[in-house]
C-alpha cells in the first residue's frame, strides 16, 4: 500500500559534479500527503532537539565515520553495537547541503538507522515509548538510487533508493496497552520505493511498506505510513550527506486476521548516504 513521505532538505554548492545518467521512472501513488508534510516539520524539530547524535540510543555504541568503520576488523566490530549503526559525516562536513546544480545524482550506501520506536495504541491519541524486543537488526543499509535536482532548485527522489541493498526489516516492539499478545507490536520498517519531491526544506511523497509476512504467505492487505526527513550535514569533498527522519506506519494485522491488533508506529532515526560526485 502506498505510504506518504516527506523530507526537509538543503544542498551545498561546492564541488558537486554534473550528472552522468538517469534512471527509468517508477510511478508510486502518493497518499497521506498531508500527514507527510506534518512529519517533515516533525523531522526538522527532531533535528533541532538533537536527534542527530554521535551515539545510538538503541545500539549504544559510538557513531563512527565511513572511513573509520572500513578500518575496523571483524573482531573489533563484534559485540560493539556499531554494526547496526549508520556512519556519520566527518568533522570536515558542513551544516546543510544546498545549491546543487540541476541534474540527477546517484545516491550510494544509503542507510537508515532507527534511534527510537513509539506506538499509538487503539483508543489513545499519543505516541508513547516502546521497548525493542527483536535484536539490533533493524538498520536498512547499502541502498542505492537517484536524487534529481531541478532548475528551480526543487529536489526529487522519484524512483526510490532501493536499486540495491537492504530496504526493509522486520521489527517487534513491546508497548503498554497494545492489544497484541503480550503487548507486542510487529511491523516492517521500510524504505521501499521512496518517492518524495519538493523544495529543499520541505519534501513530501510516498513509500511502500511491504507485508510483514514473507513470500510464502498470501497477503493482499498492504500497509502504509508516512515519513519525514531533514537533511542536516554534508561534505562536498566526499559527497557524504546525513540527516534525520521520522516515519509513521501501521503494524501487522496478521494477514488481516487481527485488525483489532493494529497500532500506529512512529520511528525516529538518522540516515546517511554518499552522493556520486
Amino acid at each position: 500500500m502506498p505510504a506518504a513521505a516527506a523530507t526537509a532538505a538543503c544542498l551545498r554548492p561546492a564541488s558537486f559534479a554534473a550528472p552522468r545518467s538517469q534512471r527509468s521512472s517508477v510511478k508510486v501513488q502518493a497518499t497521506l500527503r498531508d500527514g507527510a508534510e506534518r512529519l517533515a516539520k516533525g523531522a526538522a524539530a527532531a533535528a533541532a532537539a538533537g536527534l542527530l547524535l554521535t551515539g545510538s540510543a538503541l545500539a549504544g555504541g559510538e557513531r563512527m565515520t565511513f572511513d573509520e568503520l572500513q578500518g575496523k576488523s571483524y573482531l573489533e566490530m563484534k559485540g560493539s553495537g556499531r554494526a547496526g549503526m549508520c556512519p556519520m559525516v566527518g568533522p570536515d562536513g558542513e551544516v546543510g547541503v544546498k545549491d546543487m546544480p540541476p541534474g540527477s545524482f546517484k545516491m550510494d550506501r544509503f542507510c537508515m538507522e532507527p534511534t527510537a520506536f513509539k506506538v499509538k495504541v487503539p483508543g489513545d491519541n499519543e505516541f508513547r515509548k516502546s521497548t525493542l524486543v527483536t535484536r539490533l537488526t533493524y538498520m536498512l543499509s547499502d541502498m542505492t538510487g537517484t536524487v534529481t535536482v531541478g532548475r528551480d532548485g526543487n529536489m526529487e527522489i522519484k524512483h526510490g533508493l532501493d536499486d540495491d541493498g537492504f530496504d526493509y526489516a522486520a521489527v517487534t516492539v513491546k508497548a503498554a496497552g497494545s492489544p497484541g499478545q503480550g503487548g507486542e507490536v510487529p511491523f516492517m520498517f521500510s524504505a521501499k520505493q521512496l518517492d518524495v519531491k519538493g523544495s529543499s526544506d520541505n519534501m513530501a511523497g510516498s513509500l511502500i511498506v511491504p507485508s510483514y509476512r514473507g513470500a510464502t504467505f498470501m497477503d493482499t492487505i498492504g500497509r502504509g505510513g508516512a515519513t519525514g526527513w531533514d537533511w542536516q550535514k554534508s561534505d562536498p569533498l566526499t559527497g557524504e550527506v546525513e540527516g534525520v527522519f521520522v516515519t509513521r506506519q501501521l503494524s501487522s494485522d496478521d494477514m488481516g486476521g487481527k485488525p483489532e491488533d493494529v497500532c500506529e508506529v512512529e520511528i525516529q532515526g538518522v540516515w546517511y548516504g554518499q552522493l556520486q560526485v
